[in-house]
């Protein structure tokens, strides 16, 4: 049972699915957040499948706007590998694969993304043995070369993980979400991860790529969003 602010997320499940949340007393804030952070615990364990979960660190007290562009270019260059990987000569936007990145601000000031990976074309593992290292070797090459685009230079470590079950994915979100309760945002001014998760397909503009894309990509400001909005 995962609980928080005296709602379960059994009893979220329960609401949503017999009355559409009409039980759950929505205008209380806490409520109103712990029904978001269960909305997208729901979207990642059982709506959404996705193959691989990414720790990513960025040193000591990064600019979040930097960090954000670099997960974008993580992605595009992921994807440009997969390209040569899998010997295509385009990868439309319907294959393109996908990231979903929940912020974790922590306690020492080093700043987290715990995202979540969805390959629409696997990789192939050639010479690497495994698929997770053929992703593991992809991802240290793509963060070598854009840790030295921060000045000053900073060092970003990452973890990869294969999602294994479904207990895990619903262990691995609930952790990754933790930071989204109504005490810690409390706790924090105000500071609402919610409104700093990146989601590929909505916040970058994803486009088709082959070959001859380009190597860097232009900057991009993300659109906001709101509790609201994702409730919709």
């Amino acid at each position: 049972m995962y609980k928080d602010n005296n709602i379960t997320f059994e009893k979220y499940k329960h609401s949503l699915e017999f009355n559409g949340l009409k039980d759950l007393q929505l205008h209380k804030g806490h409520i109103h957040q712990s029904a978001v952070r269960y909305s997208l615990v729901d979207f990642l364990v059982n709506k959404w499948t996705w193959q691989y979960w990414i720790v990513v660190t960025f040193g000591y007290k990064p600019q979040r706007y930097e960090v954000e562009e670099t997960l974008r270019a993580s992605h595009y260059h992921l994807d440009r590998w997969l390209l040569t990987n899998r010997k295509l000569d385009t990868m439309p936007v319907d294959v393109r694969s996908e990231l979903v990145c929940l912020p974790e601000k922590g306690s020492e000031g080093h700043l987290h993304y715990n995202c979540f990976l969805k390959f629409k074309l696997a990789p192939d593992a050639k010479t690497y043995g495994t698929r997770w290292n053929a992703v593991r070797v992809a991802f240290n090459q793509i963060f070598k070369k854009l840790e030295k685009g921060f000045n000053p230079k900073i060092n970003i470590a990452f973890e990869l993980y294969d999602k294994r079950r479904k207990a895990d994915a619903l262990l691995t979100a609930m952790y990754s979400t933790k930071e989204m309760r109504q005490g810690w945002i409390q706790d924090n001014k105000g500071e609402d991860h919610f409104a700093n998760a990146l989601i590929s397909w909505l916040d970058w503009q994803v486009v088709p790529i082959n070959k001859r894309s380009p190597k860097k990509l232009q900057s991009l400001t993300k659109p906001s969003a709101t509790l609201t909005q994702f409730m919709q």
